[in-house]
């Protein structure tokens, strides 16, 4: 009986420490954090308690090319054959306009010269590629072509056609 009675006190014993060395190491990380675990990641944890959070959006490039009329026909104005029409150009950053204007117009084999001026805000720009800076808004260019009457009084009938080219890159 007294065996029994040591080995009854000695797991009692035993359990009782184990109870006690898990409380007191459940209290004490819990005392450090307001009674709340850590979660992972940054934090700050005592007497200060900060941190930061990090925002990002990124904005890719964008552009927006509106042409007016996708058709110059040219008209007799005075003793020249004019026309023209607009397009609109609006980026989030600085671009690159790319124009490919025809000095000729063709009817098969046959041509006539014309002339392509392209302006916008009191600048003329040529055939090739133009660096532009970022403007909020939109660049408005006019697109005017002319044929000289006398190319036309000379040239053979017939439909005569060219094709202006835009292109905006980044």
């Amino acid at each position: 009986m007294k065996l029994q009675l040591k080995v009854a006190m000695a797991a009692l014993m035993l359990g009782m420490c184990s109870t006690v060395t898990m409380a007191e190491d459940s209290v004490s990380s819990e005392s450090m954090t307001g009674g709340m675990p850590h979660e992972r990641g940054d934090h700050g944890c005592g007497h200060d308690c900060k941190g930061k959070i990090d925002i990002e959006l990124k904005v890719e490039k964008h552009c927006d090319l509106d042409i007016k009329d996708d058709l110059i026909t040219l008209k007799k104005t005075g003793k020249d054959w004019t026309g023209g029409t607009h397009f609109k150009v609006r980026t989030n950053a600085p671009y690159n306009l790319d124009i490919d204007a025809p000095d000729k117009l063709r009817n098969g084999y046959k041509t006539i010269p014309v002339v392509v001026e392209t302006k916008a805000e009191n600048n003329h720009y040529l055939t090739g590629k133009h660096a532009l800076e970022y403007k909020p808004g939109s660049r408005v260019f006019q697109v005017d072509a002319t044929v000289a009457g006398d190319d036309v009084d000379s040239a053979y009938a017939g439909l005569y056609t060219g094709t202006y080219k835009v292109a905006v890159e980044f």
